[in-house]
């Protein structure tokens, strides 16, 4: 639960991030964008192997959210968001599976989990509150970024509550990884935590 108080900060809070997002055409003018777009396209037409297509997709979004580096709370060792439901591509568990010494659990069907998200449900890759596979990491973490004020406002308190905080969105690009995993004639996608376990 949640005080009075507590709700009427974040909503003013969030009201305040909003706007923030309203400007976002200022902070990555269309024309970045469409270059981003282009360079997607680009991406996708190369002959290169999946994994390095999809290590560049990540740098390319690595850059994007750049942009917004300066008015995001997000840090190293802030891990509200490795407590929440984190959807990746089958290719990107692949790409994790790889690149580390994590091995995918053998299963025949992968459901996305329903089970209620919440501090008792951390990544299986957050160890003491940060990313052990961070350069690694799937498009959804990449992509998560808070641009509220303070990291405290994205406290699962507030998320139980049903206070969703606003995040930045990178479409055009999350819009590749879709485009890579069809290419490779793969198309599940589930939490990472059905990948690699609880």
């Amino acid at each position: 639960m949640i005080t009075a108080q507590e709700r009427t900060d974040f909503l003013s809070a969030t009201a305040y991030a909003q706007k923030k997002m309203m400007g976002m055409g200022e902070i990555i003018p269309a024309a970045t964008l469409t270059t981003y777009d282009q360079r997607r396209r680009n991406l996708i037409k190369e002959s290169a192997r999946i994994d390095l297509k999809l290590k560049k997709l990540y740098e390319l979004l690595d850059d994007y959210v750049s942009h917004v580096s300066h008015i995001t709370p997000c840090h190293k060792g802030c891990s509200a968001c490795c407590h929440e439901q984190v959807i990746v591509f089958e290719i990107e568990a692949d790409y994790i599976q790889k690149n580390t010494d994590h091995k995918k659990i053998a299963s025949d069907l992968l459901q996305i989990t329903t089970k209620a998200m919440g501090a008792h449900t951390p990544c299986p890759f957050l160890q003491g509150g940060a990313c052990s596979i961070y350069q690694f990491r799937p498009l959804a973490c990449r992509n998560h970024v808070s641009i509220l004020e303070s990291s405290s406002l994205c406290d699962f308190k507030y998320w139980n509550e049903g206070l969703i905080y606003p995040k930045t969105s990178a479409e055009i690009l999350l819009k590749a990884g879709k485009e890579l995993q069809s290419q490779q004639k793969r198309y599940g996608s589930a939490d990472i935590r059905d990948y690699f376990g609880w």
